[in-house]
């Protein structure tokens, strides 16, 4: 039997502004004019199991610098790029197309109503790849070390609408 990845995202970091509603296999996050932080939200379970496992999303609102990928335990509430956390747990994608903690360019940037997809393939020892899609078109790609990955969102002060679905890898 399959185990299904669920996109049931919350709130860790106490900031407020945030709002967040989620079925099994959708969510929608908004990050209000009104949050005063850089912050991260991330699943409530990670993706332990091995295989293929993605989400991808829209962003009808994207007015502030968001950053998206995979996040290992133990969980931060700081941005998803090197400016913001000390801690390398983490692998992402910035808007300008840079993919971090390494601060290696990818294959494209994206923005407001753009289609982004990640996916990581795990393995039997929480090895494995992340990818990043933009518009269906590989955006870039970087090994994963950290064992099980939590789908994570990160976003500067300011409003984005992050509109996610999870995909049947």
């Amino acid at each position: 039997t399959e185990a299904r990845m669920l996109l049931n995202f919350v709130n860790r970091s106490g900031v407020a502004g945030i709002t967040i509603s989620t079925t099994q296999a959708t969510a929608r996050i908004v990050f209000g004019k009104q949050q005063q932080a850089a912050c991260t939200v991330a699943t409530e379970q990670p993706v332990a199991v091995p295989g293929r496992h993605a989400f991808e999303v829209t962003m009808p609102i994207k007015a502030a610098k968001v950053a998206l990928g995979w996040m290992a335990a133990p969980l931060t509430n700081d941005y998803m790029t090197p400016t913001y956390s000390a801690s390398a747990n983490y692998i992402s994608m910035g808007g300008a197309g840079f993919i971090y903690p390494a601060c290696r360019p990818g294959g494209s940037k994206y923005g407001q109503s753009d289609i982004i997809r990640t996916e990581i393939d795990l393995d039997e020892q929480g090895k494995g790849t992340v990818r990043f899609f933009v518009n269906g078109a590989p955006a870039g790609e970087a090994d994963w070390k950290l064992g099980a990955a939590y789908p994570a969102f990160s976003c500067e002060h300011g409003e984005v609408v992050c509109e996610v679905s999870r995909c049947d890898a």
